[in-house]
């Protein structure tokens, strides 16, 4: 997905690797956040008992005063009708028989060499790429496969992970070893050969921005929307010079004119909202704050970066699914989509510019149960469709294709 499922969810957890580690929780293009565990995405293995866990920490976003207005959101457009869409998503889903496509095929996936099962898949140039924190392996939608990286744990703490750029040309792989030098390598993907290399210390691949990459401060107590500081490497130019930036950021993803980023940052009582531009130490403008904090659940960007969904956990678990509208003036608040069937959805991922599915992936009791909440962002409603469904093993969701 796009560098969402958030997903996402992607907490720097790290358990002995040869015994299965419970390791980042991620998903390229959706940001899974908040600080209670309410969400199911990833799954370990910790001895032979099956895990599933989810990550909700991180970032926040303030009721009462919404960003981008006073008081209450603004109600959605009038509505007629329901949302607009096939019934059957137009999304891959990863489980332990391979990548399922819409129409009844499957892609088939080798099993992991190293590890547990794969654990994250994002769309690239002619097909995916997934990892298990152990390996990365790019999967093309001809059933064809190429392993980017196999790291035996040997006894150590290793943590590999893959990020794909929008445009799925190039994919990111950061390798982290305890008390060592870490690594970034660029793929180029079609051909699988690395064309970059960095020593990244304990820094991973956060963000692509054009053809560069965002790195961020990786240590155990940062999970993966946890505010860090951040630093921008461009390939081209040889190796990381090491530097990064004195304040502490989230990052949602790159703007439609591709000049600034949607951010965020955080303080003990406040989340800020607006942009930034890389090329100027990050620097934040267009900024909009309010006083009271609440957790982000999850966050995506559409395929024209032109909106941002965010759900937020309001008090009493309840929570609020925003449509925010990025322009070069900051992040504004569209409007609330509703739920009509209380879905406790954990997964979005954008079909178009304008109709986003929330998926909620509950992996206890096995099988994995899916349901899809189908929602038009344009009149904000939205209705269920394909519920009930199962995969074999976790079952996780991303785009069809990049980008562009």
């Amino acid at each position: 997905m796009n560098p969402q499922i958030h997903d996402r969810l992607r907490e720097s957890l790290t358990h002995e690797a040869n015994t299965a580690p419970l390791l980042a929780l991620r998903a390229s293009s959706i940001i899974k956040k908040g600080r209670r565990h309410r969400r199911v995405k990833r799954v370990a293995v910790v001895a032979t008992a099956v895990v599933a866990v989810l990550a909700v920490t991180g970032a926040s976003l303030l009721a009462g005063n919404f960003i981008g207005g006073q008081g209450k959101p603004p109600p959605p457009p009038a509505a007629s009708g329901k949302a607009i869409g096939a019934d059957q998503p137009q999304v891959a889903i990863l489980d332990s028989h391979g990548i399922h496509l819409p129409g009844g095929r499957t892609v088939p996936v080798r099993t992991p060499k190293y590890g547990v099962e794969w654990l994250t898949i994002d769309p690239v140039s002619g097909g995916w790429v997934i990892d298990n924190t152990l390996e990365v392996e790019m999967v093309r939608s001809d059933g064809t496969a190429k392993t980017l990286v196999s790291e035996n744990p040997a006894g150590r703490l290793v943590r590999v992970t893959a990020l794909a750029s929008p445009d799925g040309r190039q994919i990111a792989v950061s390798t982290t070893v305890e008390q060592g030098p870490g690594t970034v390598k660029v793929f180029d993907t079609a051909t699988g050969s690395v064309t970059a290399s960095t020593a990244s210390g304990s820094s991973t691949a956060y963000r692509w921005f054009k053809n560069k990459i965002v790195l961020r401060t990786q240590t155990p107590q940062a999970d993966e929307t946890a505010t860090t500081p951040v630093s921008l490497w461009d390939p081209a130019a040889g190796p990381w010079d090491q530097k990064m930036t004195t304040a502490s950021l989230g990052l949602f993803g790159a703007t439609a004119d591709g000049t600034r980023m949607a951010a965020y940052a955080t303080t003990s009582s406040s989340l800020c909202l607006g942009l930034v531009d890389p090329a100027n130490n990050f620097t934040m403008r267009a900024k909009q704050c309010s006083s009271k904090r609440e957790d982000i659940v999850y966050a995506a960007m559409s395929p024209d970066r032109t909106r941002l969904i965010l759900s937020v956990l309001l008090s009493g678990d309840l929570e609020s699914r925003r449509i925010m509208r990025v322009t070069g003036q900051g992040l504004k608040l569209e409007h609330e989509l509703s739920n009509p069937t209380n879905i406790d959805d954990n997964v979005a991922v954008w079909e178009t510019n304008n109709l986003v599915d929330l998926f909620s992936v509950e992996s206890i009791p096995t099988p994995t149960q899916v349901r899809l909440l189908q929602c038009h962002t344009d009149i904000g409603t939205c209705r269920e469709v394909a519920g009930g469904y199962s995969t074999a093993g976790l079952g996780l969701i991303t785009n069809l294709a990049p980008e562009s």
